[in-house]
Formats: C-alpha cells, structure tokens, sequence
C-alpha cells in the first residue's frame, strides 16, 4: 500500500512542472499561454481586466495592450471583428517546444525557423527607426527584432508573435499615428 502512495505521489508531483509549463508554451499559428488565435475580444478583456491601452491600426484593426508587473512586460492582441488573429508579447516566460523565447539569439531562432524571412518597417520614410521582423508565414509566427544587445551584441526579439498559418504579422504600435511621425508605414526591403 505504501509503495502505491509513493508511486501515486510521484507521478502527481512530476506532472506539476508539465501542467505549468503548458500554460507558458507558444504553439505557431495557434496560441501563446492559453491565449488562443480566434478567443473573442470579450474572452480577453475578461482574463486580463482592462487593457492598459487600446488604439487602431491603420487597417482599422483593434488593438488591446495590457502590461504587468515588470513595466516592459507587455501582452498585445490584434483583432478583426473583434475576434484574435495575432498575439504578440515580450513576456520571458512564453516558450516554443524548442526552449525558445525573447531571450534566445536570433541566430538559434534561424536554425529553429529555416524558413523565417526578413521584412524591415520604418516609422518614417527617412529615418531608420523602425522594426524587422522575421516571420517564418506557413507557420505562423514572427519575431520583431529592435536592435542588438548592448551586453552582448546579438541580435534578439524583443517580442514574439503568433499570427494565422499562411498570413504575415501585422506591425502595430508603427502603424498608431499616435506613436510615430508622419509619414507613410512602408515596406522597405527585405533582409537576408
């Protein structure tokens, strides 16, 4: 009977960890934690409380914003008719099966993602202000990239984004008019 509780113990407590780690995965195309591509507007607002902001694109998508504990740590979601079509977050936590995060340097994510392509959006035509993204679009999620790191110089997301199989992540905070300066949200190259 004693050996039954201690094997019956064990497994509870190895499945622990699991369950947890379920809960923190980013599945491409698919969902990031249990926020799933296709959960209402309403579903979020109602896991999450009030969003820290709201604003369009300049497709007139909706857009959500809520932050956390630690001020940079950010959970953003885009939507059509008012249901997710993109999930975008800097939260550490969040991982793929592969272990990766916005913690990873971008040249694992290549080995992990061989498909990912490039695309460069500037605020402005003229400065090089802007954000790369690297988005692997059959599988349905994008890296945005900022600039190197200064501890290490490596390149690193800064967010991670899950969107539909087949389509690219939409840019969002370059494409609010509130937060950038005039001028048109454009497609300048792609990066190799």
């Amino acid at each position: 009977m004693r050996t039954t509780w201690a094997i019956l113990i064990a497994l509870v407590c190895t499945s622990i960890p699991a369950l947890a780690k379920e809960d923190d995965l980013i599945v491409p195309g698919a969902h990031i934690g249990r926020f799933k591509l296709g959960d209402t507007q309403q579903k979020f607002r109602a896991w999450l409380g009030k969003p820290a902001r709201t604003f369009k694109t300049h497709a007139q998508r909706s857009v959500d914003v809520w932050r956390f504990e630690v001020p940079s740590d950010e959970l953003e979601v885009v939507y059509e008719a008012r249901k997710a079509v993109q999930i975008r977050t800097n939260i550490e936590r969040f991982e793929t099966k592969r272990g990766l995060s916005v913690l990873a340097d971008l040249a694992a994510i290549k080995i992990a993602y061989p498909q990912l392509k490039g695309i460069h959006y500037y605020l402005n035509g003229e400065s090089g202000d802007g954000r790369k993204y690297w988005d692997e679009v059959e599988r349905g999620i994008a890296f945005e990239v900022w600039q190197p790191w200064k501890e290490d110089n490596k390149e690193r997301p800064y967010f991670v984004i899950v969107h539909p199989k087949g389509r690219n992540a939409i840019p969002t905070d370059i494409s609010d008019p509130s937060n950038r300066e005039p001028g048109p949200v454009r497609r300048v190259r792609r990066a190799r």
